[in-house]
């Protein structure tokens, strides 16, 4: 057996051990090893590999290269700054040689592997809503499909424990509280902006931040449903939580300080909680949102692909104080799955 180890341009030091176990001497004196292992410094398990004329592998049989990764410790749960550099090592047999190479980590790879990680963990933890949203992005970041299945599975056992539904959101509560009688009703109260007294410099008294659009039209609901009826505010109430009641627990969930109505899965694009709503045979809540996306579109020139349906049973539930997500770069919590 014949060993090379080098490292990349950009590589590392490590110190490396290759075992063989069960050798003999096979024809004209080649190493037939049964049990072979290398052993890098920083790396958590050894990788086996086995040696013969015409059967050797490395890892598992019928494979003759191997990647392992030296992969930080990333607190995700805090949602603090990803490490940017991870060590790697490809290890591939040919023959009788053994070739080892240490490098760093790949942008892809040190993705996939943090991303991995939180998977893991939430999987332990056993929190539905968290271990959704790290399923969500290991999708995007590419995870192997052997560890997605893995996280999916453990879903649909939280799922049968009934773990999916959060408090306050099964279709019993949602139908005692979501009532239009309970709705207060602002018609004719004076127009007063009154100003935030919490603090001297609360972001709700700025009267316009720059590049920020935010209206608030009077009866603009009822003007765009005007084919529905006079009371079109009313109706699209009724319909959404009739819907809400008419798929199944689980659609309703909650973010911070409000419960938001969507596809099961999560999902908040248009197409995805229209679709929804059409399968369910909620044909009028679907429409009633399609003339809303296409008054909106029509109005600002640009194209609606989420819709954030809040649900709002009670005083107690509120917006938290925040920014809205416009880039990668930016993350409402380790839970946020938003996509660019």
């Amino acid at each position: 057996l014949r060993v090379t180890v080098a490292s990349s341009a950009n590589g590392f030091e490590a110190d490396v051990a290759v075992s063989l176990e069960g050798a003999r001497p096979e024809g004209r004196g080649l190493p037939r090893c049964r049990a072979g292992a290398v052993e890098i410094s920083g790396f958590d398990e050894p990788v086996p590999f086995y040696l013969a004329r015409s059967q050797s592998y490395v890892q598992s049989k019928g494979r003759f290269r191997a990647t392992i990764l030296n992969v930080p410790t990333w607190d995700w749960k805090a949602n603090a700054e990803k490490p940017k550099e991870g060590k790697a090592a490809d290890i591939e047999i040919a023959d009788i040689e053994l070739k080892i190479t240490l490098r760093p980590m790949t942008a892809m790879e040190l993705k996939r592997s943090l991303q991995l990680q939180a998977l893991r963990e939430a999987a332990q933890e056993g929190d539905y809503d968290t271990l959704r949203a790290q399923v969500t992005k290991a999708r995007m970041a590419s995870v192997e499909m052997e560890h997605i299945a893995m996280g999916e599975a453990k879903l649909k056992e939280l799922q049968q424990l009934g773990l999916h539904v959060n408090e306050g959101c099964d279709h019993a509560t949602i139908r005692e509280q979501m009532s239009w009688s309970k709705v207060t009703s602002r018609v004719g109260a004076p127009d007063i902006n009154e100003p935030c007294t919490a603090s001297t410099n609360c972001p709700c008294n700025v009267d316009r931040n720059p590049g920020e659009i935010f209206d608030l039209c009077d009866n603009d609901v009822q003007t765009c449903l005007a084919e529905f009826g006079p009371d079109g505010d009313r109706q699209l109430f009724e319909q959404l939580v009739e819907a809400a009641l008419g798929v199944e627990e689980g659609c309703i969930w909650k973010a911070g300080g409000k419960f938001i109505f969507s596809a099961f899965s999560r999902n908040q694009s248009v197409v995805a909680l229209t679709r929804m709503l059409s399968n369910a045979g909620q044909q009028k809540a679907a429409e009633m949102l399609r003339k809303l996306v296409n008054h909106t579109e029509s109005k600002y020139g640009g194209y609606v692909t989420a819709i954030q349906v809040n649900f709002h049973p009670h005083h107690g539930t509120f917006h938290d104080q925040h920014r809205d997500i416009y880039s990668q770069k930016q993350s409402a919590g380790p839970n946020c799955t938003c996509q660019f």
